[in-house]
């Protein structure tokens, strides 16, 4: 059966369905629950495809002294996927994955610009494995 776009999302929404509506639980983000004008937004959601061993790149801009998280989410036949967040001059700023079930960076930018968030999948099921980034800010 071949891989198509459409099985990834619905998986993705089935997941959060059956999941409840916390998907960053147990992520990196701070406790939000108490600071009403201090919550985290969700400002992006990018979508992707990798075969076993491949890496994929995402530009995002990011604003000056904003928090950002970027949190992934696999399709079932995935696994062993690694982000990376880079600075508009290409510095490693974080990095998280393998033993991770959801991987997350985050930052804080000294200056806005535009910021790269490597996927890398090093193991998949299937011939390409789907994924979600979500990007909160705050």
């Amino acid at each position: 059966m071949r891989d198509h776009p459409l099985t990834h999302t619905i998986a993705f929404v089935l997941s959060v369905a059956l999941c409840g509506t916390d998907i960053v639980a147990g992520s990196r983000l701070p406790d939000t629950t108490t600071a009403r004008d201090r919550r985290f937004i969700q400002v992006a959601t990018l979508d992707g495809s990798l075969s076993p061993g491949s890496t994929g790149l995402h530009e995002l801009r990011f604003e000056r002294g904003r928090e950002y998280h970027v949190v992934a989410t696999c399709a079932t036949t995935c696994g062993d996927m690694t982000l990376g967040l880079f600075s508009p001059r290409g510095a490693e700023l974080d990095r998280a994955g393998r033993a991770a079930p959801m991987p997350e960076v985050a930052t804080i930018p000294s200056g806005a610009g535009r910021y790269r968030v490597d996927v890398t999948m090093a193991h998949c099921a299937a011939s390409a494995c789907g994924y979600t980034l979500r990007v909160f800010a705050r």
